[in-house]
């Protein structure tokens, strides 16, 4: 199956029988037809346009800032950059609406000063005067400095790379191999992660079609089970393509149904911490830091190890903790119990192959299999600023989960909910006078949250009191809450409250339609919107969240916003919370009051 290492070994050389072919042919009809899982042939051509467009754009771009440093007329005529697809859109497993990940790799003398910026010859202010570009999204100061903007309708996410051993960049350039990293400064180096990523990856894989129809399934299926985000310590992007990557070089004549049936046979009995590898790990003379557990203590720890194939090799699961390891597990051992009931029993009653059963949501088991929930609420007055404490809470959820489950089993659930009640707009006549006495001068516009939910379960070894049924969440919470509250951009309107869960979680939740919850609880161009807000804001830690920051292997880290920690189907000090309790005055500045957890929170027997 695989080395001590964790580099692949070829499993089966077998090819696809007819039922194979039959399978495939029905996954591929399923995800089209049911599913809606494909772009259509417009849209695809669209993309193409755009980045076309894009790529021409630069090339314009590039020689405008030539001329301004006035370097001569050769230099100016031989002036050049180049745009790179990478992620999704690169593997050709986009969703319909998905944005493009992108990189424009420019030479030595075009630093990103005048990627960003407004002056004349600056790439952000020639955007601003394209009539088709809306939504500019620039964020200059993150680990990974972002471009982001809308092109036709089509969303972008724009990196840059300044290559430091070339004064000019040809047309055919490959930044595949090491030697596009020297000389290059190490944000230049981190852009070109993605690219290099995706394209060593595609070269691994011996059929690229099968993988790209498989890694769509795996997808769809870890959005649906809810063990889609590598943020919260799940799944990503880059982590499935590697793994479905890893499963075709096992089976390297497979096909895709083959691919998805041996993917969960495979990780179900996968000996962790034994890391998932597409190849080699290199250790180059430029002396760039790789994952190693011999020589870092840090990459020890690591739970459930992914490897990038890309020199530097980093690790792209380190956020996974025991919690979310265990989940993963599990849902591995039921895919994998459902591909060999589906794949070997009978067809379903239209005759195909029965994948719905694989991908069946889990949102209504989530909330009705917990006695217990831990609720974390974030409110705002604007749409914008709430995008932004999404960001920044989500990308700090895990610490929570891990101090969590040191006393109690934890299930958070991966997606945010805006709870369906009349708060959540712009008309609520209690929200606009509050803030309006809390806050003179400043102007509200409504009173806008969403919510995460963990589900809890308790642990024996840690029940205290003298009949054994309580247990301290406070430690745990306050800790969480006061980190995120020390971030950076707390504005006005950004209030933390304390929310009876039960309620809330039926109205968003349980009478939702089930593709409204896939998104979060939101519509999918709300959902859309929101994601690509959160994904844009500035990065804190080290690295701007989402998709790009996954295929980037960085940790990742958004700017602040307001939180609000919430015991669920709980008592304090022995007394139900109930739905009658007052709100609390907000502080100074935005600073709302919080109603605590008491410091022994009792679960209901």
């Amino acid at each position: 199956m695989a080395g001590p290492d964790g580099v692949f070994k070829v499993v089966s050389l077998l090819g696809p029988s007819h039922q194979d072919l039959k399978q495939t042919a029905d996954l591929e009809q399923f995800m089209r037809d049911d599913e809606k899982l494909y772009e259509s042939e417009e849209k695809l051509v669209l993309r193409q346009h755009v980045m076309a467009r894009l790529d021409a754009l630069v090339k314009v771009w590039v020689k405008k800032v030539t001329q301004n440093l006035q370097l001569g007329e050769h230099m100016i005529n031989e002036a050049n950059a180049k745009v790179f697809s990478f992620g999704s859109y690169r593997l050709g497993v986009h969703l319909p609406g998905g944005d493009i990940d992108a990189l424009c790799v420019g030479p030595r003398h075009v630093k990103r000063d005048v990627f960003f910026g407004t002056e004349p010859y600056s790439l952000q202010r020639m955007l601003t005067e394209i009539p088709d570009v809306t939504d500019l999204r620039p964020v200059p100061e993150s680990y990974v400095p972002v471009m982001g903007f809308d092109m036709a309708g089509i969303s972008i996410d724009l990196l840059y790379a300044s290559l430091g051993s070339m004064a000019i960049v040809p047309e055919d350039l490959n930044v595949k191999g090491i030697s596009i990293l020297r000389n290059c400064d190490e944000v230049s180096v981190r852009s070109l992660n993605g690219c290099r990523v995706t394209d060593t990856m595609l070269a691994e894989v011996p059929n690229p079609e099968a993988f790209r129809t498989a890694l769509r399934l795996i997808k769809h299926w870890a959005k649906r089970r809810g063990v889609n985000s590598n943020q919260l310590g799940f799944l990503g992007g880059v982590n499935m393509a590697i793994l479905v990557a890893h499963t075709c070089k096992m089976y390297p004549n497979a096909n895709a149904s083959m691919i998805v049936s041996r993917f969960f046979k495979v990780l179900h009995s996968w000996p962790w911490p034994t890391p998932v590898q597409l190849n080699t790990i290199v250790h180059d003379a430029m002396g760039l830091q790789v994952w190693d557990p011999r020589f870092n203590s840090r990459d020890a720890t690591h739970l459930m190890p992914i490897i990038t194939p890309a020199y530097p090799s980093m690790n792209s699961t380190y956020n996974v903790s025991d919690s979310t390891k265990r989940i993963m597990q599990e849902e591995f051992s039921r895919g994998h119990n459902i591909c060999q009931h589906i794949l070997d029993g009978p067809l379903s009653v239209s005759g195909r192959t029965d994948w719905a059963q694989l991908i069946q949501l889990a949102d209504t088991a989530f909330f009705t299999q917990h006695k217990n929930y831990l609720q974390v609420e974030i409110r705002a007055w604007t749409e914008n600023d709430l995008a932004d404490w999404e960001g920044w809470v989500q990308s700090r959820l895990r610490f929570l989960v891990m101090s969590l489950e040191q006393v109690v089993g934890v299930r958070p659930w991966p997606n945010c909910i805006a709870p369906r009640d009349a708060s959540n707009h712009a008309g609520n006549a209690a929200a606009l006078a509050e803030q309006e006495a809390s806050h003179p001068g400043v102007q509200p516009l409504g009173d806008f949250k969403k919510c995460w939910y963990m589900g809890l379960k308790k642990k024996l070894a840690y029940q205290r009191g003298p009949r054994g049924n309580s247990v301290d969440l406070n430690t745990p919470v306050n800790t969480f809450r006061d980190t995120v509250m020390a971030g950076k951009s707390h504005r006005a309107g950004m209030e933390r409250t304390a929310t009876p869960p039960e309620a809330l979680m039926t109205e968003a939740s349980l009478d939702k339609p089930p593709e409204t919850l896939a998104n979060g609880g939101m519509s999918h161009a709300a959902a859309k919107e929101s994601d690509t807000r959160a994904a844009h804001a500035e990065a804190d830690m080290q690295a701007h969240a989402g998709d790009v920051g996954e295929w980037l292997g960085m940790d990742t880290g958004m700017q602040p916003g307001q939180v609000s920690c919430v015991d669920g189907d709980m008592s304090a000090n022995g007394s139900q919370w109930g739905s009658s309790l007052p709100p609390l005055p907000p502080q100074a500045h935005g600073n709302a009051a919080v109603r605590k957890p008491a410091s022994i929170l009792r679960l209901k027997p």
